[in-house]
């Protein structure tokens, strides 16, 4: 639909569907506060959403828990997917389409089958710790320190930083190569809203460049050479063949665009308190931990939507085939009876329960350890570099960006 609709008649469309989340906000509703993604805390909305109950029925049409408990099952069952039925014959000439009928992210395997999501998660965690990676670890190890030894004086920590890191360290994970690493990095950046526009419906011109970079990754990746490199894709072309193009895209629509959140979230957090950063500054393998803690505290992946499959009844309440259940990842993982003093960040802390962001069978799984580990490689260089980093300012977030919350700006002074 989207490829053959002019710009008014998308437009329109986008804003219409904007302008349901602005009516269902209105009634205070904390989910649709949440798709809103505007100046509300989005801590106090999960708290509220839990404070509701387990399971609550959101205006917004949707099912909505940030309880942990029922979050994990949720996310673990498997009449729950990510992909919605087609209308049916009866659907009225007048409803309105939907934001996937609009904005179809099916080739950057944001619907992909649960099934796929692990096997294609599988197949990555394999391939990153093959013999034949350490070259490309290496030199990702290496390039990511001259980065952080390069900065000096007052710099932005996302866009200085964090997104040149992410998309270089992407960009020698699949072997792309060096004349092609401007046009991939630009790429990048413009498919990086794809995990927000399945939530969050995107202003018309943003739409565009997410479409058209989308479709300009696929067609650099299908012309990359395939099965001699010692990156990823080489690894996976000799192993799993199928995976080769959906967990390139991923890691190129949504891999980077987590690393640099997760960056940027970890080193927020890091320096927003007197002597957080100096401990990890004195010993950079404090930076796994930190990470960690992050993923907890403000993941890069703040809810997850699902679709039940088939008619489904949990704990008494009946689910229909077709339904939205969302889980609220980041309110989940404050849930005090998860985690003891959830909204305090504490690098030290031992998880006493599962922290949720990146869920195996869910496309995030797939490129869930290529995050965490550039990440921490990130950080790590960093405190090894500059141990006097402090914040010089505030930052602000992307816009309309309920799932990722994505940090565009972070001024630091070293």
């Amino acid at each position: 639909m989207t490829a053959t609709s002019t710009d008014d008649a998308l437009g329109s469309t986008l804003m219409t569907l904007r302008g349901f989340q602005w009516v269902y906000g209105a009634r205070q509703d904390p989910y649709a506060l949440l798709l809103r993604a505007e100046s509300d805390d989005p801590h106090e909305l999960g708290r509220r959403v839990r404070a509701n109950g387990a399971l609550t029925w959101s205006s917004a049409e949707a099912w909505v828990t940030a309880t942990h408990a029922l979050a994990v099952r949720l996310l673990r069952d498997e009449r729950l997917g990510l992909r919605k039925p087609p209308p049916t014959d009866s659907a009225p000439s007048w409803a309105m389409p939907t934001l996937d009928d609009v904005l179809p992210l099916d080739d950057v395997g944001l619907q992909l089958d649960r099934t796929d999501c692990e096997r294609f998660g599988r197949s990555v965690a394999a391939a990153l710790a093959a013999p034949r990676l350490e070259k490309a670890h290496t030199e990702i190890t290496v390039r990511i320190d001259r980065l952080a030894a390069g900065l000096n004086g007052t710099f932005d920590l996302t866009s200085d930083y964090a997104v040149p890191v992410a998309t270089m360290a992407t960009s020698v994970l699949l072997g792309v190569p060096a004349a092609h690493q401007e046009e991939f990095a630009r790429l990048c950046a413009g498919a990086a809203t794809a995990l927000d526009a399945t939530l969050c419906p995107p202003r018309l011109d943003t739409a565009r460049l997410l479409l058209d970079s989308i479709a300009g990754l696929r067609e650099l990746l299908v012309s990359l050479p395939t099965g001699a490199g010692d990156d990823l894709l080489g690894e996976l072309t000799r192993t799993e063949p199928d995976s080769v193009l959906p967990v390139a895209l991923l890691h190129c629509a949504v891999g980077a665009d987590l690393t640099a959140t997760l960056i940027a979230n970890t080193m927020c957090a890091l320096l927003a308190e007197p002597g957080r950063w100096t401990a990890v500054a004195t010993d950079p393998g404090l930076a796994a931990a930190a990470v960690r803690e992050t993923l907890r505290f403000a993941p890069p992946v703040r809810l997850q939507r699902l679709v039940a499959r088939t008619d489904l009844d949990l704990d008494g309440t009946a689910i229909t085939a077709g339904s939205e259940v969302v889980v609220l990842l980041e309110a989940a993982n404050r849930d005090p009876a998860a985690f003891a003093d959830p909204d305090h960040f504490d690098p030290g802390r031992e998880p006493a329960a599962e922290i949720l962001w990146a869920h195996p069978a869910m496309p995030a799984g797939v490129v869930a350890e290529t995050v965490r580990r550039h990440a921490t490689v990130a950080v790590s260089a960093l405190a090894a570099h500059l141990p006097t980093l402090r914040a010089a300012g505030e930052g602000y977030r992307r816009l309309r960006s309920p799932v990722t919350g994505s940090p565009l700006s972070r001024p630091v002074v070293a």
